[in-house]
């Protein structure tokens, strides 16, 4: 049933969302705050470029940028001229952009995409993943590649100032793909590969976290 697939979607945006949350949480613990800037850099300029995109998208016009600062990085931005969606399509830009740039750079690196479009999927990609890591684990492009993951998927996650911006938003999203996964309109297609763009990113994010949490636990032994 496509109702069905609507809470499969939900769960799996709940689930990126959580890991890269985790993310986060761990390498801020393994640097201070300015190293942690630095590590995540490269998922910073994208978090902050997927932003700008979002507001050009919309309409809305873009007032300050910061990379690097004392208090993050952030976008200031004005109203979007899309009612609604606008403050949505600005907010979750990130996401958008950071899976796409981690399937970008899994073809570069040849790193393959194992699909977890469905809960059962995901011991058979975790086995995998851990596959792909021993069996690569002395080329240092590969290296560059978990780097390049990492920071991608620490800053793939929406501020609690993004979730805010656009709660009424989401809301009606939902609301509205709530009503058509009760008619004919949307067909299970649709949600299917919504689905799967997120699972890249749960792939992705998994990776992140298996090669993390040893360091995590290394750095705590210090």
């Amino acid at each position: 049933m496509i109702t069905d697939y609507l809470i499969q979607l939900v769960l799996f945006f709940l689930i990126l969302v959580t890991i890269s949350f985790l993310l986060k949480k761990i390498w801020s613990v393994i640097f201070t705050s300015q190293k942690f800037q630095l590590l995540v850099f490269p998922g910073v300029l994208l978090h902050e470029f997927s932003h700008m995109i979002g507001c050009f998208i919309t309409g809305a016009k873009v007032d300050e940028v910061s990379f690097f600062s004392p208090k993050g990085s952030y976008v200031k931005h004005g109203k979007p001229k899309i009612p609604l969606l606008g403050s949505l399509i600005i907010s979750f830009a990130p996401i958008v952009g950071g899976i796409s740039f981690l399937w970008l750079i899994s073809e570069l690196f040849q790193v393959k995409v194992t699909s977890i479009n469905t809960f059962e999927k995901i011991p058979l990609a975790m086995k995998e993943l851990i596959s792909t890591i021993i069996n690569r684990g002395g080329d240092w492009s590969f290296w560059l590649f978990l780097y390049l993951v990492i920071s991608t998927a620490i800053c793939l996650s929406p501020s609690k100032k993004d979730i805010k911006n656009s709660a009424g938003a989401l809301v009606f999203v939902l609301a509205l793909f709530f009503l058509l996964s009760q008619t004919e309109f949307v067909g299970d297609a649709f949600f299917s590969y919504l689905i799967g763009i997120l699972a890249i990113g749960i792939f992705f994010g998994f990776l992140a976290f298996l090669v993390s949490l040893p360091i995590f636990f290394i750095r705590k032994l210090i």
